[in-house]
């Protein structure tokens, strides 16, 4: 492929690396098209699910491979939010990375506690808890964070604490 010959002369670009996986990312959709056809075939899909399976499995290790070799936080960052709209739980991942690089990172762990916040269907569940620590990262980081003590805020009204959630809020329009 056009980005192989890329890494090999090295010469990747971060737009040669999104172009690779938005094109993964199109056969994977066609991909799950054809699967819920062949659900509907039933017994006579067995070989095209054989098929499809052989066709695509290559390419689900290819997009692993793309996603573990960006070793920049800020262009796993970038990546983040490109896909945030159209792929959440891609974007979901290359924030984590983003974190996992720069444990600094404030905008990254703000992006992942929104995810941990509002979830991702079939993929993540909300998970209110680890909103909370990422906010409490981003808290270590810079303690008079507004966003960070709204979220903190909105954490425990979710949860139904109001003195911890008004606390918090009046931290975030009024920090010391």
């Amino acid at each position: 492929s056009l980005l192989n010959e890329y890494e090999f002369n090295d010469i990747v670009t971060l737009e040669n690396v999104i172009v690779a996986i938005q094109r993964a990312e199109m056969v994977m959709k066609v991909a799950d098209e054809v699967r819920k056809a062949i659900f509907e075939l039933g017994e006579e899909g067995r070989l095209l699910q054989l098929q499809l399976d052989e066709l695509v499995k290559d390419l689900e290790i290819e997009e692993l491979l793309i996603n573990e070799s960006i070793e920049n936080q800020e262009d796993l960052y970038e990546l983040g939010v490109y896909y945030e709209d159209s792929n959440p739980y891609l974007a979901f991942k290359f924030f984590n990375k983003a974190v996992e690089l720069n444990e600094y990172l404030i905008r990254g762990w703000k992006k992942l506690a929104y995810f941990y916040k509002h979830g991702i269907p079939n993929k993540l569940d909300i998970n209110n808890e680890k909103a909370m620590e990422c906010y409490q990262k981003v808290m270590k980081i810079k303690p008079d964070h507004i966003i960070a003590w709204g979220g903190i805020g909105e954490v425990y009204e979710l949860k139904g604490d109001w003195d911890k959630a008004v606390e918090c809020y009046r931290k975030a329009f009024k920090p010391e």
